[in-house]
């Protein structure tokens, strides 16, 4: 038994380094650092903070070139910031599917977000109705009612010390979400608390943790620790916030049936089907708990990364007078005190400049595909079954396409700028065919809530933007928090 368990060793053992030296010839064109047996490069990322890494990365790839290869225990990742790279592979039909990593969130968030296949692609077809342009407008008074409250409920914080925007803002896009994608007033503005959010952070930075501890990507391990029992209690937490608002919708739905039975219906009552009920048609066998780990991403997307955008934008244009000053006089140009106007919003070009210079720092710093088949790219080849690491982060700081990179530098988006750098040197909604479904209903909803609030009032930081120290959640959070005084304008 013995000899045959050390012949079985000596098998895999010799596979693995027979794997390794495959892949390292047939990408041995790509710059490569020193690596170790097993682990690969990890060690040049022990001990080190999760947004620690990020850098880490950024600055292996400034030192070494825009593609690197780089071993993750005894997988192989090519780490690629180059505009051309970055376009030939979002936009490869081979390159659609996540890379394995991605199935850490299956417990927490099983959605369009992390699917492959033919998985992904029902998903699809099912949320690209629910952005389509022609709906917009009846988000947008979704988006205006909220805005409204949020603003007021800013008043009792005029002239006080600092306070974290955050803790407001991210209830207001809660109820933008559930108001339009839902169908449902989650009223967290005026009822709700932080929970869904916290929660939301705690297991996703548990869930980070394994892709960058080795022995936590396997399953059998990761069980046995802790951090497993707490990422189980912290996505309990999000599904039954979620089944609350799915329970919700079915009683409206149930009522308005009712009422239709009883002849004291307006067919305008039931409007127009939402995602949620398109989610609990095409999969009517699910439990409600199912449905939630599926849609629970539509709940990160939607609310909690436009949260993030928007809580940055305010404490920035606090860091940056000047900015919220031309905000200002932009929004009363074009809006002046009345009413917002739908038709208006494209005309809110600064505030969209400022939008995306946020987006630009502090979007997704990366994404990770796994290639189906080889890609080649020029005289460069990605091996079928590499995993491509996208990074946005390193893309977006890139001395060669941003004049100031690591600053808060709205000009960036000037149109004769924008013209001068390559496509594919922006990508904060990602492109080609897994592209954000939701990013012009992101656009709308953040010009909406920022242009109403700067309206109102004067935002203050004591912030520096170099005093700001970050952690890598889903997008790169402030570990600072957002904290702001307002004045009354």
């Amino acid at each position: 038994m013995l000899l045959y368990f050390l012949i079985l060793l000596g098998v895999i053992v010799a596979y693995h380094f027979w794997r390794l030296h495959r892949l390292n010839q047939q990408t041995k064109e790509i710059k490569g650092l020193p690596s170790m047996p097993f682990i690969g490069n990890a060690y040049l990322l022990l001990g080190l903070k999760k947004a620690e890494m990020t850098t880490k990365v950024n600055e292996i790839i400034s030192a070494h070139g825009s593609i690197l290869r780089f071993w993750m225990g005894p997988f192989l990742w090519i780490v690629v910031s180059e505009p051309n790279y970055l376009e030939a592979i979002m936009t490869s039909e081979y390159a659609t599917n996540k890379s394995e990593s991605y199935q850490f969130f299956r417990f927490q968030a099983d959605g369009i977000f992390i699917a492959s296949g033919q998985n992904w692609r029902r998903l699809r077809k099912i949320v690209n109705p629910s952005f389509h342009q022609r709906l917009m407008r009846n988000y947008f008074n979704v988006f205006k009612k909220e805005s409204r409250l949020f603003i007021s409920l800013l008043e009792k914080e005029l002239n006080q010390k600092s306070f974290d925007i955050h803790n407001y803002v991210s209830k207001l896009t809660m109820d933008i979400l559930c108001g339009t994608l839902m169908g449902v007033e989650s009223r967290q503005q005026t009822e709700g608390n932080m929970e869904f959010a916290k929660n939301l952070q705690l297991s996703t930075m548990l869930i980070k943790e394994r892709h960058y501890k080795i022995h936590l990507g396997f399953d059998f391990i990761y069980k046995m620790t802790d951090g497993a029992k707490q990422e189980a209690q912290y996505n309990e937490n999000l599904h039954n916030y979620v089944i609350k608002i799915i329970n919700q919708r079915k009683k409206l739905m149930n009522e308005l049936k009712d009422k239709k039975a009883d002849d004291n219906y307006d067919d305008d009552d039931l409007g127009r089907p939402s995602y949620l009920d398109v989610m609990l048609s095409q999969y009517e066998g699910l439990s409600d708990k199912e449905i939630a780990i599926k849609i629970t991403d539509m709940f990160i997307a939607g609310s909690d990364t436009t949260g993030i955008a928007i809580s940055y934008a305010f404490l920035l244009m606090g860091m940056y007078p000047d900015v919220q000053e031309k905000v200002y006089r932009e929004v009363i140009d074009v809006m002046e005190y009345g009413d917002f106007e739908i038709e208006k919003l494209s005309r809110l070009h600064y505030l969209e400049m400022v939008i995306k210079e946020v987006l630009r720092l502090y979007t997704i710093p990366c994404v990770v595909r796994k290639l189906e088949k080889e890609l080649k790219i020029g005289s460069t080849v990605f091996p079928a079954g590499t995993r491509a690491l996208l990074s946005l982060y390193a893309v977006h700081r890139n001395p060669k396409y941003w004049s100031n990179p690591s600053q808060f530098y709205p000009d960036h988006f000037l149109p004769e700028n924008v013209s001068a750098r390559p496509k594919y040197s922006y990508i904060p909604f990602n492109m080609g065919p897994r592209n954000c479904p939701g990013q012009l209903f992101a656009m709308l909803s953040m010009k909406t809530v920022i242009g109403y609030a700067i309206r109102e009032y004067v935002f203050h930081s004591d912030l520096k933007l170099s005093d700001l120290q970050y952690t890598d959640v889903f997008m790169l959070e402030s570990e600072n928090g957002y904290p702001v005084k307002i004045s009354k304008r």
